[in-house]
């Protein structure tokens, strides 16, 4: 089963303080009204989770930066694996 996630608003607020929270202001740029990376025009977030009973739990989130054709349009890009081996 896939569940699937297209983020607009941070999803849960954490019990851990934020750096903002503790006068660490990081940047040059004010936080927008929510204070997440949806703040910025054109970003899409989306994400997905596959559980199987015991045997699979993965997932995958993408960051879509910017409007367009993204084949024509060339970005940077990058890759990060958290716990690749679980």
């Amino acid at each position: 089963m896939a569940c699937f996630f297209f983020a607009t608003a941070p999803a849960l607020a954490n019990e851990n303080p934020r750096a903002r929270d503790i006068g660490i202001s990081p940047g040059i740029l004010a936080p927008g009204q929510l204070n997440a990376i949806t703040d910025v025009a054109g970003v899409k977030v989306g994400h997905v989770t596959v559980r199987e009973a015991n045997r699979i739990n993965t997932g995958v989130t993408v960051i879509i930066p910017a409007d367009g054709i993204l084949y024509r349009d060339k970005l940077p890009a990058a890759i990060y694996v958290a716990n690749g081996y679980g």
